[in-house]
């Protein structure tokens, strides 16, 4: 084993150990944020109650014959259906979650390596291992980790294409990108850049006539043909075509109703956001209080709306404001009456240390990594537009740790004793 080698099993030892720790400490629970409403919903598919679940919370008219559900994404509900049915434990979750976190440690390096170099790819690795908020939402049963993985796994196919072609690495980079938006929807918006990007490299190669868009179509097909399932089975539970969550309108509403009032902005908890729902729901007497998600859903977004539509400026200066909790967790915590610790201003730390190292990585990075960033920053405007918080970029993550290695190879190639192998 060559010493690349040596220094990435170093690396994944090291995110054994650190993942450990963190499910040793702090072990899957009902009470965590995100596994009180993701592994329900797994042990009704287990149990062969389907794909339900009812939180009326979000959804007040949800109960006995109307529960279906698309509140939360099918392949991470699915793949932890599959854990309930062998073990039932939420120790056995954890222990997949692990696995998955390992998993993204190879394929980081793999993607980094592809766009840049052996050494950038191996830095690359050791910043996830020691990537604070993917560590926190370890314990958390939920798609973050799931959605990394495929987002990860389908950018490495996706630079492979670029650089070799090949109908195949398209359909792959399709697939894994689609798989990334069934474990997230926000990341549905990613398939255009990537797509309009593998056009232009088709252009810029000299292709013409079929040949110039038969990568964006081995991506397309392969993308439409993994999300057709979900797509059919929401549209025959629901009525109405519903490609990704049916809590986008709610947290539209939710998140966009402070524009009515001359407050501060900030996150908002569920509890300031259940009146909110509730009144916008009355002010629709049409409603039979029978309807299913995708109908309250579109309540909730048309009323989400009205106030954004009537607010222009405050939404776009709230969509900025957004910037804070997506990228550092800005009063996330405070809005749940959880106090701010040590912890939090670490990560908030290290959010800010990769950012500053992802810009200065830019100058350095090469043309291929334009698209996967692109991609990136089009999903960030997304959550910016409708609710933000810091564990939902850590599916995008890897593209910011690729620029951040890349600054600091360019760095550590200036150092007169080189202790990383340069290749």
């Amino acid at each position: 084993m060559d010493r690349n080698r040596w220094i990435l099993a170093g690396i994944a030892a090291l995110g054994v150990a650190c993942g450990a720790m963190r499910l040793l400490t702090t072990p899957p629970s009902l009470e965590g944020d995100q596994t009180n409403t993701w592994w329900p919903a797994s042990l009704h598919v287990a149990n062969g109650e389907g794909f339900v679940d009812c939180l009326p919370i979000y959804f007040p008219f949800c109960g006995p014959g109307n529960e279906a559900t698309a509140m939360r994404e099918p392949l991470p509900v699915y793949l932890f259906a599959g854990v309930a049915a062998l073990h039932g434990t939420l120790r056995a979750a954890g222990l997949v979650q692990l696995l998955l976190y390992l998993l993204i440690v190879l394929m980081v390096y793999r993607l980094v390596r592809e766009v840049a170099d052996e050494t950038t790819g191996l830095i690359a690795a050791a910043l996830w291992v020691l990537y604070l908020p993917a560590l926190t939402v370890l314990p958390q049963i939920a798609g973050d980790m799931v959605a990394t993985l495929a987002v990860t796994t389908g950018l490495y196919f996706y630079v492979k294409a670029w650089k070799a072609g090949g109908s195949l690495r398209w359909g792959l980079a399709g697939a894994c990108m689609a798989l990334a938006v069934l474990s997230r929807s926000a990341m549905l918006v990613s398939a255009v850049p990537l797509g309009i990007a593998a056009v232009w490299h088709a252009w810029r190669s000299g292709r013409r006539r079929f040949s110039l868009v038969r990568p964006v179509l081995a991506f397309s097909l392969a993308w439409c043909l993994v999300m057709l399932p979900w797509v059919v089975r929401n549209t025959r539970v629901f009525g109405q075509v519903v490609v990704g969550s049916t809590l986008t309108g709610y947290n539209m509403l939710r998140h966009n109703h402070q524009l009515e009032d001359d407050v501060p902005f900030h996150y908002v908890n569920e509890d300031e956001a259940r009146p909110v729902a509730y009144a916008a729901l009355a002010r629709h007497p049409e409603l039979t209080g029978r309807e299913n998600e995708a109908q309250v859903d579109r309540v909730y977004k048309e009323e989400g709306m009205n106030v954004v539509n009537a607010h222009k400026l405050r939404y776009a200066q709230i969509c900025a404001f957004r910037f804070l909790p997506l990228w550092f967790n800005w009063g996330v915590n405070t809005a749940y009456g959880k106090p701010t610790g040590p912890m939090d201003y670490l990560v908030a730390f290290q959010q800010a240390v990769l950012l500053l190292l992802a810009f200065a990585g830019l100058r350095r990075a090469p043309r291929l990594a334009w698209p996967l960033v692109l991609g990136a920053v089009v999903v960030c405007l997304a959550y910016l537009a409708v609710v933000a918080r810091l564990r939902y970029v850590v599916p995008i993550i890897p593209v910011v740790l690729l620029l951040a290695a890349i600054a600091l190879r360019g760095w550590l190639h200036k150092w007169p004793l080189r202790l990383w192998p340069v290749r």
